[in-house]
């Protein structure tokens, strides 16, 4: 890579303690990396994901970086747990202010949100994806996530996906 300053963290989310909870990889990079090296960087952390951070050039003095993930056999568009990581990472060890908000642009048109609110909570403003219902009579994949939730298909009210997740 150069003389490409980039730094990595491991990270885990959704917990106080560590080795416990979401684990994943976060790069923070001087300069946004292709996507063939970060496929290679994720394959060689084996995380679940790794979330490649570069800054952005902004104006009106915000803090916003580009970002993706990479998890070790493909690339994701959104991952919630990265980037809660990756904000944890630039609050911490980057010193920047609490009271000031991260855009986080996970394509050149969409971008996240996320700001500190206390020592152990961060908000992100995830974006709404429309739903589309879907038929739950003798519906395999119903069947497969309810026995993996250890529930009955009956049980289930709202089946229907949006393009990342499917939603009960």
């Amino acid at each position: 890579m150069g003389d490409v300053k980039a730094k990595m963290y491991m990270v885990d989310a959704f917990t106080r303690n560590p080795l416990e909870g979401n684990p994943c990889s976060v790069m923070v990079s001087s300069v946004f990396i292709p996507l063939a090296t970060r496929q290679r960087i994720a394959k060689q952390t084996n995380t679940v994901v790794t979330a490649f951070v570069s800054w952005r050039k902004c104006l009106n003095n915000t803090f916003a970086v580009d970002v993706r993930y990479e998890t070790p056999t493909s690339s994701l568009e959104l991952c919630g747990h990265a980037t809660l990581a990756c904000t944890k990472v630039l609050y911490d060890e980057y010193m920047i202010p609490h009271d000031e908000v991260i855009d986080f642009y996970y394509t050149d048109e969409m971008k996240l949100t996320a700001k500190w609110c206390d020592a152990f909570d961060i908000s992100i403003n995830m974006p709404q994806l429309p739903l589309t219902e879907i038929d739950r009579n003798d519906n395999d994949v119903l069947k497969s996530i309810c026995d993996g939730l250890n529930i009955s298909v009956d049980d289930v009210v709202y089946f229907g996906r949006n393009i990342y997740d499917y939603v009960l």
